[in-house]
């Protein structure tokens, strides 16, 4: 392939070593270098995936993390699952794991102010909202999750909703100035419940994700005796902490 590209760049560049010609871009490669002549369009696209602001500098990680480059090489790539996420109305933080391939998002669009409207018998200013979760493992998407729920606020004026997730939702959720939280239950392979969440603090950009699981019970054999019982359920849990980054209108 790389044979291939040296060819049509030497029809696009009469004499290598030589400047290119305006409106061209020189390109080494391991075979030498060569001319390319951007159309239009790859200057938009180019100027769309780098120069928008949703990059990502991994080094500044306190951790290194292969989904942080993941997530540089679907953004550089326009993936348009991912970029439908980092647009300006939409306040997106991309988390990622360290040392692991993988990178979550959870994103929200906040309400306009003429949106909201007073609940006559909570007495509390309210409107619907939905907040999005994403992850994303070895740049594939793994799972997505949905919840919806209300914007509330005691005033209309001087002070910043919260969000609360519907009591009918199966997944959970909160949004204040201060947190966000994500959560929702699935079914493991050992046929029992685990529980996931994810909790970002907006100040610092930390966040940490727990499983939390039953684990089935074990048959219970006395000694000297065909009789059996099980043991008591026991529980399982796991944490996983690393950094985030955010984009969008209100993000810290």
């Amino acid at each position: 392939m790389k044979r291939v590209l040296f060819v049509l760049g030497a029809l696009c560049a009469s004499l290598w070593g030589q400047s290119c010609p305006a409106g061209s871009t020189r390109i080494e490669t391991s075979y030498g270098s060569y001319c390319r002549n951007f159309s239009s369009s790859d200057q938009e696209t180019s100027n769309s995936t780098h120069d928008d602001g949703v990059m990502f500098d991994c080094s500044k990680l306190p951790e290194p993390s292969a989904g942080c480059k993941s997530y540089n090489e679907m953004v550089r790539s326009g993936d348009k699952a991912l970029r439908s996420t980092l647009n300006s109305s939409t306040t997106t933080f991309v988390c990622f794991r360290p040392y692991e391939d993988v990178f979550i998002t959870i994103s929200y669009e906040a309400p306009s102010y003429n949106a909201f409207v007073k609940n006559e018998v909570s007495k509390l200013y309210e409107t619907s909202g939905l907040l999005w979760y994403a992850r994303y493992k070895q740049g594939v998407l793994d799972d997505s999750q949905v919840a919806g729920g209300k914007w509330k606020k005691y005033l209309r004026d001087g002070q910043e909703p919260s969000f609360v997730p519907d009591p009918k939702s199966v997944a959970t959720s909160l949004i204040s100035d201060s947190e966000v939280v994500f959560g929702y239950t699935f079914q493991n392979l050992s046929s029992t419940k685990t529980f996931y969440r994810v909790d970002l603090r907006r100040s610092t950009l930390r966040f940490v994700e727990t499983y939390q699981w039953d684990n089935p019970p074990r048959a219970k054999i006395k000694k000297g005796s065909t009789d059996s019982s099980e043991e008591p359920a026991t529980k399982g849990t796991i944490d996983v902490n690393g950094h985030c980054t955010s984009f969008g209108p209100q993000a810290p």
